[in-house]
């Protein structure tokens, strides 16, 4: 009898996560402080929308993009006449950007370099790189912030493990980006299926929700 018991049980609890959603978790806490700068993948918070169920994409409007050059928005416009969908062009301009860089060195020779990268192996840390200086030396580069507070927590961790890290500014200046904005809402309805499939020529265009004019703030 007790196996029967056993089995009861385990059928009960299987029924309670069924009934209510419950999963899981499926991978690493995505709210660690440790953010780098991903220039060219930033995007603005008025570029994310409301999701439609089912679609993944809000009824209405879209944009398609980010593209770094001319040509490659000229070809997304020829598929987007191919489709019969309208289209608009907008740019944003080149725009700057301040980072924070966690470094080791600077180092003057390969063999400096070698040394200190089997140290950081040793603790643990594989996550990092060279970047070469226009002076002739060398940093070991250990993470680059859009954020000063989750670079100096970084150089803390570091500081933990007894690696002096070093912390500096970069100004970037990010290039021009160009999308294209498709409000049609009846164009964007009947060929929705066709702009879920298209390629758009760049890795890193895709089609995303965009509030229509009236609906926006």
């Amino acid at each position: 009898m007790k196996w029967l018991v056993g089995v009861l049980l385990l059928l009960n609890v299987a029924l309670f996560l069924w009934a209510t959603g419950h999963q899981a978790p499926s991978g690493p806490d995505s709210t660690s402080f440790r953010q780098p700068v991903n220039a060219a993948g930033m995007r603005l918070i008025s570029e994310v929308a409301r999701s439609e169920p089912g679609t993944g994409l809000q009824a209405g409007c879209y944009r398609v993009g980010p593209f770094y050059d001319q040509n490659a928005v000229a070809l997304a416009g020829q598929k987007l006449d191919i489709l019969r969908v309208p289209f608009r062009q907008h740019t944003v301009k080149e725009r700057e950007l301040r980072a924070y860089r966690v470094f080791l060195g600077p180092y003057s020779t390969e063999s400096a370099i070698e040394t200190q990268q089997n140290l950081l192996r040793a603790g643990g840390i594989t996550d990092h790189y060279i970047k070469r200086e226009s002076a002739g030396t060398s940093l070991i580069s250990l993470g680059l912030f859009s954020q000063k507070s989750g670079a100096d927590a970084f150089v803390r961790e570091l500081e933990g493990k007894r690696i002096n890290a070093q912390l500096r500014t970069e100004d970037r200046v990010l290039g021009p980006t160009f999308w294209l904005e498709l409000d049609d809402r009846d164009a964007n309805r009947a060929a929705t299926g066709g702009l879920e499939q298209t390629g758009w020529g760049d890795p890193r265009a895709n089609l995303r929700p965009l509030p229509c004019d009236g609906d926006r703030l």
